[in-house]
């Protein structure tokens, strides 16, 4: 009778020995798994800034609120007499967006503002992140992810636009009209036109709420 109940005990212990084991494994193996994906997270992370920084002057890293803010607002992008309205917003993370007026002189598609699209004017500029150089006092954006296509926006002490280099070959300032069809041999279609600050209307609200459908 002892002995029976020697070997059971013994049995007993083994069980609950080899499962507290198999729980450890199990559980050691899950945390591993978090902490793989959140690896492979922050690979993919980095990656796709070196892309976007890849041409950036040294030291381009992401504005703060602050400096975001300085420039954030809605632009007229309209060049020349071609009475083509368009616009661009800056956000209050530096991300750039693109919209075009699609009942102007040129477009006459309904009351209503469209996100440029592929081939359109300013399409490139669409969802790009500004950069900030404290270096330079200047925000920079490559346009065009394999080539060097940088376009810069520098500020003046008062922290509004006063100029804009394009592949650091072509500069303006203040007033600039430009339509760009190439830049460093690489096909773009950029209209900008160098304003100090944002317009006061159309706001970005107005914008959203008339987005065309």
């Amino acid at each position: 009778m002892i002995r029976g109940f020697y070997d059971k005990q013994k049995e007993n212990d083994m069980l609950r020995f080899f499962g507290a084991l198999l729980f450890s494994l199990v559980l050691a193996a899950c945390g591993g798994g978090g902490g793989g994906s959140s690896s492979n997270n922050d690979s993919g992370n980095d990656g796709a800034k070196k892309s976007a920084t890849k041409y950036l002057p040294e030291g381009a890293s992401k504005p703060t609120s602050e400096q975001a803010g300085w420039i954030s607002g809605v632009y007229d992008a309209e060049t020349g007499s071609d009475n083509d309205e368009i616009y661009y917003y800056i956000d209050e993370e530096g991300v750039v967006h693109t919209y075009d007026y699609m009942n102007d002189g040129v477009d006459s598609s309904g009351n209503c503002y469209a996100v440029a699209a592929n081939g359109k004017a300013n399409y490139q500029l669409e969802g790009k992140q500004l950069y900030w150089v404290e270096s330079k006092q200047e925000f920079a954006v490559n346009l065009v992810d394999d080539v060097k296509t940088v376009v810069t926006l520098g500020v003046d002490g008062n922290h509004d636009i006063d100029k804009l280099v394009l592949a650091g070959s072509f500069s303006g300032s203040t007033g600039l009209f430009m339509k760009l069809s190439s830049i460093n041999g690489k096909e773009v279609n950029i209209n900008l036109a160098l304003r100090a600050a944002p317009v006061s209307s159309p706001t970005i609200t107005d914008i959203k709420s008339a987005l065309c459908e």
